[in-house]
């Protein structure tokens, strides 16, 4: 009956997971609306790969959380917003839902909390250079290192736009590598991420506006043309993970999402949203 105890807890605590970021999410997307946002800026490359943002002090963490951020966005600002009445000039001024002491670890306080950094821009010196495999390669190779004394610790992704699908990615490589990860992953918790892909009209906008202002880029080009809606390859990965996710205990997914057009005029001078 052990297995059965550790099935209910294991929904549980994914469910309850869900909920938290859910309500968290909600009070961090009201909380930006109503003050200044954290100023746009990509991951710089010393800032890549996985980072502990909560560890337990006194017991070993009962859960793994890995979030990882979209394209054009911030391995840390994606997480957070100001605090009332900040000015936005020091560290402090900022709310890190992830790592606050008030918010998720509050919630979950025998969770290891991690995120995962990649180069994000669109352009400069941080460019996107990378390929989604890549990306979800070294995240895979960082896991492997990170749980290699305790392999069968349950795992939760949060991940954001693009960011869902290096998740997806990475799971589908570990099958083959690492099947400890896919198989003792309990749930995944996704924010706009676009797995039936992006319009056309959408991703051809984007592209005119960035070339405008860039010039022709065609690594650029190609991934994000990788991402529009009924592309081959976008259609390949949902099923291969879903072959894959079928032979094993089947994680809890929740995917929540934006009902309102985001406005794709206002990218900074590294396409940054």
């Amino acid at each position: 009956m052990g297995w059965i105890n550790n099935l209910v807890w294991t929904e549980l605590l994914t469910h309850a997971l869900a909920v938290c970021a859910l309500l968290l999410s909600v009070k961090w997307i009201w909380g930006r609306r109503q003050q200044r946002q954290v100023p746009p800026k990509p991951t710089a490359r010393h800032e890549n790969g996985l980072k502990i943002l909560y560890y337990p002090k006194e017991n070993e963490p009962t859960v793994d959380i890995v979030a990882v951020h979209g394209r054009g966005a911030h391995a840390d600002h994606t997480w957070s917003t100001l605090r009332n009445e900040s000015d936005n000039k020091k560290p402090s001024d900022y709310i890190n839902w992830l790592s606050d002491p008030t918010m998720l670890p509050a919630v979950l306080p025998n969770a290891s909390i991690m995120r995962y950094g990649y180069s994000s821009a669109f352009f400069g010196h941080d460019r996107y250079s990378a390929s989604a495999e890549n990306v979800a390669k070294a995240l895979l190779e960082e896991l492997q290192v990170f749980r290699q004394t305790s392999p069968q610790r349950p795992l939760v992704f949060v991940a954001h736009s693009f960011g869902g699908l290096v998740v997806l990615r990475t799971l589908t490589k570990a099958y083959q590598i690492c099947p400890d990860i896919p198989y003792f992953t309990i749930g995944m918790i996704f924010f706009g991420t676009p797995f039936r892909g992006t319009s056309e009209e959408t991703i051809e906008m984007i592209l005119d506006l960035l070339c405008e202002s860039h010039g022709e880029d065609r690594v650029l080009s190609s991934e994000l043309r990788a991402s529009v809606e009924g592309h081959e390859p976008l259609n390949r990965l949902v099923n291969d993970y879903l072959e894959q996710a079928r032979k094993l205990p089947m994680p809890r997914i929740y995917c929540i999402y934006e009902q309102q057009h985001t406005n794709i005029d206002k990218f900074d001078k590294n396409g940054v949203f």
